[in-house]
């Protein structure tokens, strides 16, 4: 029986080109992409009265306090994708909130995309995001970390979901809304209203506080009068004034 030897080494080339076309092409696709940092910055001007609220649900968030009649949010970003365009387009939008502004009220809303799908296959991850404008892009990583700096006397309303935040001492009317994150915040007299769902928090104190909790852990160091309203979930409190308590399948710990 003859050995067909050119029909052998035909094949044992074309596995070989194969093999280094499959090894080449995830190098070739990384050596393209294009990463960038950027810090975002904008500013607010607003009154001794106006009421604040932010809402974020796209990077972690850490809340700091002055002594100015302004407002500043900074947004640092990390962006990794194939396509230098889309680097713009994604930091374009970051850089271009939602914002809601009168002389009683200043509203940002940091949300600017309407979906995000990821797939995984040779060349790693990719996600595909969809903008609050329609426009479609492709990024490989996306990192938002905000820092919101704000008058700690003004009315303060925060919505924050799935990335931790810290929130300072703040001596005007608090209300916060946090959905599966990790919050830890300091001294809140003029709390009126803390929502956790799905959460962990640690907060040092309230003063007189609807507190409603949801499959949270929660640790408080001291309260004045609270009404507190929760399923699920454990939560430690070391001191408080008078307590409403309307509670389900709870661990609650008082310890005076």
């Amino acid at each position: 029986m003859k050995t067909n030897h050119k029909m052998n080494y035909r094949f044992t080339k074309f596995i070989y080109v194969l093999t280094i076309l499959m090894v080449l092409t995830p190098l070739s696709a990384i050596s393209q992409e294009v990463t960038k940092d950027k810090i975002v910055t904008l500013n607010f001007d607003i009154g001794e009265n106006t009421a604040i609220e932010f809402e974020n649900k796209v990077g972690s968030l850490v809340v700091e306090t002055w002594d100015q009649n302004k407002v500043k949010l900074d947004a640092v970003v990390y962006v990794k994708a194939q396509e230098a365009e889309d680097i713009e387009t994604i930091l374009n939008a970051i850089s271009n909130p939602e914002v809601k502004k009168s002389s009683t009220l200043l509203n940002i809303n940091t949300k600017f995309y309407e979906n995000f799908m990821t797939k995984v296959n040779i060349t790693g991850q990719k996600t595909t995001i969809t903008l609050t404008d329609g426009t479609k892009i492709k990024l490989k990583e996306l990192s938002v970390n905000y820092v919101l700096t704000i008058p700690a006397k003004n009315e303060f309303k925060l919505v924050q979901k799935y990335e931790d935040v810290v929130v300072p001492d703040l001596s005007g009317k608090v209300i916060l809304e946090i959905y599966s994150c990790d919050l830890k915040a300091g001294n809140l007299p003029n709390a009126y209203r803390i929502n956790l769902k799905y959460a962990s928090a640690d907060i040092k104190s309230i003063g007189d506080t609807k507190l409603e909790v949801y499959d949270t852990k929660m640790d408080l160091a001291s309260a004045g009068s609270v009404d507190l309203y929760s399923k699920y979930s454990e939560i430690n409190i070391e001191k408080a004034g008078n307590l409403g308590l309307e509670i389900y399948d709870d661990k609650v710990y008082i310890d005076e």
